[in-house]
């Protein structure tokens, strides 16, 4: 079946659709056009499993999740999919392709609900792609794609298994890096290294307990040892039992389940968006500004994160009185294994 419209057609006929139907015709599509898993759009190709994945986030309301991320997750899994389908209509010729944009825009526009407005949301995602959808008040749209973005970045964030960061911290007025941390976090298990100057430490934590070791001034520092327990240590490896508050205190950092808080804004009030293209790679930009805890210093915070379905984070850099830090993320789901030291003290002798 021909387009007799230009392909923007199908944002502003309104249709409805179920959910069956989408699948009946997306699997007609790859039958009849089975070019279209070679075919790429902004690096991204979806092969026939890949596509029932992300179709099936567009497609599930989920359980456990609350209203907001359950209709964020849902907008950020089918925008993907209904600019993949356009990008292979419009530059392959295929109408069929462009007929299956129009079945899933308003299945979307008409089955996703909550409290942003999925429409509001998913048309200002396909508008920062180029895609003709229908205009929206700028404020509106602008204010739910920042709320979705955030909600999905935070739910993306915890389904993953795993993540690297390298945070850099450098002091006002100075090029040189005053302070590095190198980690691998994951669901329950995490390593962590950290250097500022002479002062360093390293922290191990596994599901049986905790691990860490350093300098002398790594280990007052880094650790809140005192002077007289950080002798007592010396460059052994200290060893916490898992299920204490003292392996809590120095777990709670080193897995994913911390890291939405510790980079994500607390909320999207006041959040600034923007699209950008970095790397050759689409992203989006939030920057926001917040009150440091009991003093009027503000601290100005940027987010970039991958413009894809799951919004994963890519950096954040966090700037009060000059002061400058970084970090980066990736090797999301990437396993990784943390040893347990060959040796060590039980962390009750450093009391003692």
């Amino acid at each position: 079946m021909r387009c007799v419209t230009g392909p923007g057609a199908v944002f502003g006929a309104r249709q409805q659709v179920s959910f069956h139907e989408v699948q009946q015709g997306i699997a007609a599509l790859y039958r009849s056009h089975p070019g279209i898993t070679s075919f790429t759009a902004e690096d991204v190709q979806y092969t026939a499993a890949s596509r029932d994945a992300v179709l099936h986030a567009c497609g599930s309301a989920g359980t456990g999740e609350n209203p907001q991320t359950a209709e964020s997750s849902r907008v950020i899994a089918c925008a993907p999919l209904i600019f993949f389908f356009y990008s292979y209509g419009t530059r392959a010729s295929i109408p069929d392709s462009v007929q299956v944009v129009g079945r899933l825009y308003w299945y979307a526009v008409s089955h996703i609900t909550g409290p942003i407005g999925a429409r509001a949301s998913l048309d200002e995602l396909l508008h920062s792609w180029k895609l003709p959808v229908p205009g929206l008040p700028a404020a509106a749209a602008k204010n739910a794609l920042e709320a979705s973005l955030v909600a999905a970045a935070r739910n993306s964030i915890l389904a993953q298994r795993s993540a690297h960061l390298v945070i850099t911290g450098r002091t006002a007025g100075r090029t040189a890096v005053a302070e590095r941390i190198d980690a691998d976090i994951g669901t329950v298990t995490g390593t962590e290294s950290i250097e500022s100057g002479p002062a360093t430490a390293s922290i191990r934590v596994t599901r049986t307990g905790a691990y860490f070791s350093g300098s002398p001034s790594g280990l007052t520092t880094f650790i809140g040892l005192s002077a007289a327990a950080a002798r007592r240590a010396g460059s052994r490896w200290v060893y916490i039992k898992a299920g204490t508050s003292a392996y809590h205190d120095l777990a709670v950092e080193d897995t994913i389940a911390s890291l939405p808080a510790s980079i994500l804004p607390s909320t999207a009030a006041g959040v600034h968006l923007a699209a950008a293209t970095r790397a050759g790679r689409k992203v989006y930009i939030l920057d926001w500004e917040t009150a440091a805890t009991g003093s009027g210093t503000k601290i100005s915070e940027r987010l970039i994160l991958a413009a894809t379905t799951g919004a994963l984070p890519i950096s954040e850099t966090t700037a009060a009185n000059g002061n400058i830090q970084t970090v980066t993320l990736g090797h999301w789901g990437e396993q990784f294994t943390v040893p347990a030291p060959a040796a060590a003290i039980p962390y009750a002798r450093l009391k003692n």
